[in-house]
């Protein structure tokens, strides 16, 4: 294990495309950061350079304290798994699994049993004698897990690993993820566009746009604590509601727009004071939400789609033009077209200044 440094990276490429922009991230030793964002953020070109896949522009990656930016891929102890599994068809299983340890040279006797303890981590070990066209998604998958485990690397790189997988299965192999890197404690980065993926797997998240960081933090601070408009709308589903309008002072800061008004709690209040008057963006996620019976102290609001989730529901909502979503406890009583009153949960808000990267206003 170790730890990985990457100070003020940058990615250009000659037709002018920056695809990373001043790139700068610390990780602990035995720590799994996960880097999210839309296709095309960067966060994989980020991993390709730690693996040396790609050059550095500028700036530099250190792996356990020592500069890698010249470093050969096979001289910097790491390991990657891709997307596609990169798997040799014409071998078997162990043979995958155990062929860049007979590269290196190491004793055979050894690559058995690294091979052999891989492979039981991730109950694959009665497949070792299979080749890859005989396995499922989830069993190939498996397989380059293991390949990068035997290695026993100092970092593990992970690109979009689950991506080709169904539903059911991502759930599952993500799981068995987890679990491995909380026995294993290799240093690992991981990349991935499924923010749900994101937040159950990554010790902390780096959230990624246009080649620039947003964010980085716990996945609670980031949910809870968007640093902008862009990571408060990326991270959580359904996505956050976004509200434009302004502050006034009527014997109270009050939060107006587009038909919306909302009582800003005192809590929030010195925070808010020097934007009165001001444009700002009021954001609240739908689990923010309650949806009841119309009156003159709710939102009131048609209801446009019904999504039943089990035992909850997301209710697509126009407000007077403006269209929000809720999620709320399944109620078979409600119905599309139905007109419906919705309470904010005031303490609940989140505050940004305008524009898609509008910052967050205060602590709230």
């Amino acid at each position: 294990m170790a730890t990985l440094t990457l100070s003020n990276v940058e990615k250009k490429y000659p037709n002018g495309h920056h695809a990373v922009k001043g790139f700068s991230l610390d990780v602990g030793d035995g720590e799994f950061i996960v880097l999210v964002g839309p296709s095309g953020c960067g966060k994989s070109t980020v991993l390709r350079m730690v693996a040396g896949l790609e050059d550095i522009t500028s700036g530099t990656v250190s792996i356990a304290g020592e500069v890698v930016n010249d470093l050969a891929p096979k001289d910097r102890n790491i390991a990657m798994v891709f997307q596609n599994y990169a798997l040799y068809p014409h071998m078997t299983v162990r043979k995958n699994m155990a062929f860049a340890l007979s590269l290196r040279g190491t004793p055979r006797a050894e690559i058995d049993a690294r091979v052999q303890k891989a492979a039981k981590a991730l109950a694959i070990e009665e497949l070792l004698e299979r080749k890859p066209g005989q396995l499922s998604g989830g069993q190939r998958q498996r397989v380059a897990l293991g390949r990068a485990i035997v290695r026993d690397p100092q970092i593990a790189l992970f690109d979009e690993p689950l991506s080709n997988l169904d539903a059911k299965l991502r759930v599952a192999t993500r799981a068995e993820l987890k679990a491995l890197h909380q026995r294993l404690k290799t240093t690992s980065v991981y990349v991935t566009h499924d923010q749900e993926e994101a937040m159950t797997l990554g010790d902390r998240i780096v959230v990624m746009s246009n080649g620039l960081v947003q964010q980085v933090g716990t996945p609670i601070e980031v949910y809870q604590r968007p640093a902008n408009r862009f990571v408060a709308a990326f991270v959580g589903m359904p996505p956050m509601n976004f509200v434009e309008g302004h502050l006034r002072d009527h014997a109270g800061i009050q939060f107006e727009g587009q038909g919306l008004s909302l009582s800003v709690p005192a809590v929030h209040a010195p925070n808010l004071a020097a934007h009165v008057g001001k444009p700002v963006v009021l954001g609240l996620r739908p689990q923010s939400l309650s949806v009841s019976a119309p009156s003159v102290d709710t939102w009131n609001a048609t209801i446009q789609v019904i999504e039943p989730l089990g035992d909850l529901m997301d209710l697509t909502l126009d407000a007077g033009g403006c269209r929000i979503v809720a999620r709320t406890p399944l109620n078979g009583s409600f119905s599309a077209g139905q007109t419906v009153g919705v309470i904010p949960h005031q303490g609940a808000a989140h505050w940004f200044l305008p524009g898609e990267f509008g910052r967050r206003i205060g602590e709230g």
